[in-house]
């Protein structure tokens, strides 16, 4: 698939070509082995994709699969009503340089594994099934404002999200769950269970009650100052 202008994003690049390639042959786009400037996505690019608010873009009916890009510039999506209940994202191995806020938005499933960003937000987030989170590093934010709320620092925010199955923040083959900000969940509903059920933190947790695993939907109210799994 080959787009020559799309309008409010202009011309996709060779790599954003990728994208859409792998979007039509419902396959990975794969930069895992590509030199650093053939792995660059804009952020933007990604926001129509994944929103579906430029008409020159396919639609996903299909699992969006992203693997070992550099995303640039700050990601705020919300994708458009779509039959199933939304779309899935997987991210492998991806460096974002900027906070993706999701805030508000209604996916099938998330899974960002092994990826690095400075922090995920998603303040009334619904999934239907897992966000997985294992074996990303989040460096933090010290300010950052939410179309939803103030978020102020920290660096995995879910306050009043619901997940419709798991919250995995477990370690993988390449390394560990790691937050230097705090994680923060007040009033999440977690459906299914949280992995892993301990990990390292500081004694700074507004409800150390809710570390337990549970088959039934909860609220899930903690602020946890750092976090990691156990490899």
């Amino acid at each position: 698939m080959s787009l020559t202008g799309v309008g409010g994003v202009g011309s996709p690049s060779e790599s954003e070509q990728r994208v859409l390639e792998a979007v039509a042959s419902r396959g990975v786009a794969d930069f895992s082995q590509l030199p650093d400037e053939a792995r660059l996505l804009r952020a933007p690019f990604l926001e129509a994709l994944i929103t579906g608010s430029v008409a020159e873009l396919p639609p996903i009916s299909f699992p969006l699969r992203i693997r070992g890009a550099k995303i640039v510039g700050p990601i705020r999506a919300v994708p458009n009503g779509r039959e199933g209940g939304g779309i899935t994202l997987l991210f492998w191995n991806c460096q974002f340089d900027s906070t993706v806020d999701f805030s508000g938005g209604q996916f099938l499933s998330l899974r960002f594994v092994d990826c690095t960003m400075p922090a995920f937000i998603g303040i009334s987030l619904r999934i239907k099934a897992d966000l997985d989170l294992s074996g990303s590093h989040f460096s933090g934010v010290h300010s950052h404002t939410s179309d939803l709320a103030d978020v102020g620092h920290g660096a995995v925010h879910l306050n009043q999200a619901h997940i419709g199955g798991r919250l995995l923040l477990s370690a993988t083959a390449q390394g560990r769950f790691e937050s230097t900000g705090s994680v923060k969940m007040d009033g999440a509903h977690i459906d299914s269970s949280v992995a892993p059920v301990m990990w390292e933190s500081s004694p700074t947790v507004a409800s150390p009650g809710a570390r337990r695993n549970t088959r039934r939907t909860r609220p899930l109210s903690r602020t946890i100052s750092r976090s990691s799994a156990p490899r």
